[in-house]
């Protein structure tokens, strides 16, 4: 187990399946324009750790699972009807890293970030495979209060998993309740 910084820290766990073991990898990317760190340190230090995951054999195979508050938005690769979207990189490369269920329609700069390293390393957002349970904020992981109500809620948290591994998800949620019952506020809004 480890860390990078101060915004990403990992576990590898050996399972009973003869050489897959899983690495958990949770990151906190800043938000756009945040300069001590910023987005563009944590990802080039993501990047240089899965790296070390890429030299060490046993480390290769390893079922890996990225999350974290990523603050980045990831468009749907498909429609609502299942009928799949052509979405492409910065570099204009198909770049297929979503299912049908992500609330957004374009990626913003942030989630172009978080796509090139997900299409790079063969990751996918496994979160929007599944659809939401509920209709209010849908499948959305930060949902504005107070002054910032009026914005649309977003999904910036993501559950990644290896492609190989995907099928292998069964479920995926974010749960508020040990962030709000380690940060409550009196009046009852959730905290991102």
């Amino acid at each position: 187990q480890g860390y990078v910084g101060s915004r990403i820290a990992w576990v590898q766990l050996e399972t009973e399946v003869q050489g897959v073991d899983i690495a958990v990898i949770s990151v906190y990317v800043p938000h756009h324009g945040r300069t001590a760190p910023s987005a563009d340190d944590t990802f080039a230090e993501l990047g240089l750790l899965l790296d070390e995951f890429d030299k060490d054999p046993r480390k290769r195979r390893a079922v890996k699972i990225l999350m974290g508050d990523m603050n980045g938005r990831l468009a749907r690769a498909y429609d609502y009807t299942g009928r799949r979207r052509e979405v492409k990189d910065a570099e204009g490369v198909k770049s297929e890293v979503t299912g049908c269920w992500s609330v957004h329609h374009t990626d913003n700069e942030m989630g172009g970030k978080l796509r090139a390293l997900l299409t790079e390393r063969s990751l996918f957002s496994a979160g929007t495979m599944f659809k939401p349970s509920r209709k209010v904020g849908g499948a959305a992981t930060y949902v504005p209060f107070g002054k910032n109500a009026a914005r649309k809620a977003a999904g910036l948290d993501h559950m990644c998993v290896s492609r190989q591994w995907l099928s292998s998800v069964e479920n995926v949620r974010v749960r508020w309740g040990p962030s709000e019952h380690r940060w409550a506020i009196a009046n009852g809004q959730q905290k991102d």
